[in-house]
């Protein structure tokens, strides 16, 4: 079973991604580790598409089964043609930028307290963050895009739309799983 889970920043792709993992025991890979390099300041300096989409199918080909969070619409073609399911997350846009805040700043709270690049970097973030719903064209990773992208897709796709908790998520994936892809999973 191949499963990519997409959605905004702050929709809860990882939280839901690594949780599934567990449940369904496959790896679990996040797009974040492919798109960026790995620096000192983080999410800063972005992997040559070429290398990142060589890195990513070397990685998805050395397990059967696996879930891959995070956007990759504009990424190969053969990493999408990969899946088996594709899960939509959407949640209201102010509870997102209020998880992408409490996020950012348990992550680097001196930082943007105290430290103009943090300071701006931070706030260039949520306001790129804030885009996705507005689509006033700062960001390339939209609900437009998203969904746009989605309807071009042959395989089978769920929308888990709203607030709702995460093992309401994980067992309504579980279901489809059951009910659609049997021939791909063992539960």
């Amino acid at each position: 079973m191949k499963i990519n889970i997409l959605g905004a920043s702050g929709s809860g792709v990882t939280t839901l991604g690594t949780e599934l993992s567990l449940k369904l025991g496959i790896d679990y890979f996040d797009s974040d580790d492919f798109f960026w390099k790995k620096t000192e300041i983080p999410f800063s300096i972005k992997t040559d598409p070429k290398t990142r989409d060589s890195n990513i199918l070397e990685q998805l080909s050395q397990t059967e089964s696996w879930i891959l969070g995070g956007s990759v619409i504009n990424w190969s073609k053969e990493i999408y043609s990969l899946f088996d399911l594709i899960v939509f997350l959407h949640i209201p846009q102010k509870i997102r930028m209020e998880r992408l805040k409490t996020r950012e700043f348990e992550r680097y709270d001196k930082k943007i307290k105290t430290d103009t690049f943090w300071k701006s970097k931070f706030e260039n973030f949520m306001v790129w963050a804030k885009d996705y719903d507005e689509v006033k064209g700062i960001a390339n990773r939209n609900i437009k895009n998203h969904k746009s992208w989605l309807e071009t897709q042959n395989t089978d796709k769920m929308n888990l739309i709203g607030e709702m908790p995460l093992g309401d998520k994980i067992e309504k994936i579980i279901n489809r799983i059951k009910t659609t892809h049997t021939q791909h999973f063992v539960l």
